[in-house]
């Protein structure tokens, strides 16, 4: 009792966020997680041609029929990579079908972009 040291504790509002920042982050699922779901809930199906795509560990990576999960909203943009409802199965043909090999360019892309 004499001679210890008392350590002070946080005030309870800081331990409350540390709280509930710990339970936000144990309920958010991992990419592998949310790229499972997307695959199940596609049927793999890509959701813009509707062909059927190849899991990518039975493909080579340029093939066009190599399936791949696409954010609909860029993360610069403020997307959740994170979130199964915000993500799309796409053929590698509808996922980099733009010039020199860039993100193929949808109506709702450039509406971000030029708003």
């Amino acid at each position: 009792m004499r001679g210890e040291k008392i350590v002070s504790c946080q005030k309870p509002s800081q331990r409350r966020a540390v709280v509930k920042e710990k339970a936000r982050r144990e309920q958010k699922l991992t990419r592998a997680q949310v790229v499972a779901k997307v695959w199940i809930a596609a049927k793999s199906r890509c959701a813009r041609c509707g062909k059927t795509c190849k899991r990518p560990k039975e493909t080579y990576p340029l093939d066009p029929d190599r399936g791949e999960v696409n954010e609909n909203r860029p993360r610069s943009l403020g997307g959740d990579p994170l979130d199964p409802k915000q993500c799309s199965l796409l053929c590698r043909g509808c996922h980099f079908g733009g010039q020199s090999g860039a993100h193929a360019p949808t109506a709702a892309r450039m509406k971000q972009v030029t708003s």
